[in-house]
């Protein structure tokens, strides 16, 4: 879209300077196409702001004094990513669903789901119709940037119950063994502000 070309250089700084770790930068790139279509000052008929479409308790919670300020926008939105990872882990379906829809969101689709944790991308139909859309959103959005970003990782964040093939593991393992000086290595992944 044409807001995310004409920011793509001012959102890219941000996300370099503000978020630790390779992985995260694909994952944020969706959100922010998802969220705001890289719109720096958008506006939602919900009362959401700014790029990463902050409503105003939660701008408040996480200390964004200005919505419309893109800097103070992604380092809320990164803290509020770290909170969430630091809650459910690695499950990216549930820190999509409670970005969207919220803590109670969440906890009324466990609850309808009748099981302890659910696989809120395959059975997404627990979650409101907005957050449903919201994660088909996202997930179609980092399939893009893990591509233009040149990161495959980072689809496997979506993958609940990803498990690497046994020949996949086995070869990272050797490759660890086998130090490669011509081969650039990645930070660690990590949801992280660096506020």
């Amino acid at each position: 879209n044409e807001a995310m070309s004409q920011n793509y250089t001012v959102i890219d700084d941000l996300i370099k300077k503000h978020a630790s770790g390779y992985a995260i930068r694909p994952f944020l790139w969706a959100i922010i196409a998802q969220e705001s279509g890289g719109i720096i000052d958008a506006n939602s008929l919900k009362r959401a702001k700014g790029l990463m479409q902050f409503m105003p308790k939660t701008a408040i919670e996480y200390g964004l004094k200005d919505r419309l300020d893109p800097e103070q926008s992604l380092i809320a939105g990164v803290k509020l990513l770290n909170k969430l990872h630091v809650k459910h882990g690695d499950r990216i379906d549930y820190i999509l669903a409670e970005y969207n829809c919220g803590p109670l969101g969440l906890k009324r689709a466990i609850e309808k789901s009748g099981q302890e944790k659910p696989d809120l991308i395959k059975y997404k139909n627990f979650l409101p119709e907005e957050t449903q859309n919201y994660i088909d959103g996202v997930v179609a959005k980092l399939i893009v940037y893990s591509q233009r970003l040149d990161d495959e990782d980072a689809l496997a964040m979506f993958q609940p119950s990803y498990q690497k093939p046994a020949a996949v593991a086995a070869k990272e393992q050797a490759d660890k063994s086998t130090p490669d000086l011509k081969k650039k290595k990645k930070p660690a992944k990590t949801y992280v502000a660096d506020a």
